[in-house]
């Protein structure tokens, strides 16, 4: 029977070189766990999400970095997170780790790393410059769903939204006619309205725009996938071809992937 390993480890991104530090009492219990979140978008670590997703998980590698014992746990943590400088230019959100218990606390750094973050203000290490910011938000205004500019930047869509809905990267500006648009946004949904419904006075212009941004897929709208595709990509999931491969292969992005393989769509093919 193998060995439980108690100590700290390392993912390292191999294209750019960033590392994330971490510890655990069964460490490859806790891979299989950061793994399974990765693969379905839903690490709480965004530094470590938005890279898994942008370069695949072929590009990553994890190494046990050494054993320890459990109550020595944070210290080396602590200690292997500096001598890697995975917080300052790395994938780690915090540089002094803790479990919740007296006698652990975070430098002021530290926290107020984590409470920009919470305010939706730029930390030292946002993956995306000014102009990107503005790109995306443009386009946003123009009509691009959602959807689209995750597939167009590669990234999760919830990404997307808290770019667009202006939750993070709030120090990038934005016109007053934007703000417009996310406040009838807002409105419109409240409300169960739509643009085209009477009682809008905004310009046929701003409405066309307006419409494309808050619409909807119809449900009437065709499949993209035959059946003959998703029972493949079932099929090589399952052989363990990565979501990154499997979305170049069959030209959708990887969340439609995992949304496949997990059965949350096309659940009628079997």
């Amino acid at each position: 029977m193998r060995q439980i390993k108690s100590g700290i480890y390392s993912i390292t991104c191999k294209v750019n070189n960033k590392v994330y530090i971490g510890s655990s009492v069964n460490i490859v219990k806790r891979w299989r766990e950061h793994l399974s979140l990765l693969r379905r978008g839903k690490h709480r670590n965004q530094y470590l999400q938005y890279t898994f997703t942008k370069y695949g998980e072929e590009s990553f590698s994890f190494s046990i970095v050494v054993e320890c014992e459990p109550e020595m746990l944070l210290i080396e943590e602590e200690k292997q997170i500096k001598i890697y400088n995975s917080f300052n230019d790395g994938l780690n959100l915090v540089e002094t780790p803790t479990n919740n218990t007296l006698g652990y606390k975070h430098t002021e750094e530290s926290l107020k790393k984590m409470s920009d973050a919470k305010k939706g203000k730029r930390s030292s290490t946002a993956n995306f410059d000014d102009k990107t910011i503005e790109d995306i938000r443009d386009k946003f205004f123009n009509g691009e769903r959602v959807l689209a500019l995750a597939k167009e930047y590669g990234i999760v869509r919830q990404t997307i939204r808290k770019i667009v809905y202006l939750k993070t990267y709030q120090d990038v500006p934005v016109s007053t006619e934007y703000r417009e648009m996310l406040s009838n946004i807002k409105e419109a949904r409240k409300n169960g309205k739509r643009p085209r419904s009477k009682g809008w006075n905004h310009s046929e212009e701003f409405v066309e725009r307006f419409r494309k941004a808050v619409s909807k897929p119809r449900a009437a709208d065709k499949r993209a996938l035959t059946p003959e595709q998703i029972r493949d990509i079932r099929y090589r999931a399952q052989q363990g071809e990565t979501y990154k491969v499997l979305s170049a292969d069959f030209g959708v992005n990887q969340m439609s992937i995992s949304k496949i393989v997990r059965r949350l769509t096309y659940k009628d093919v079997v």
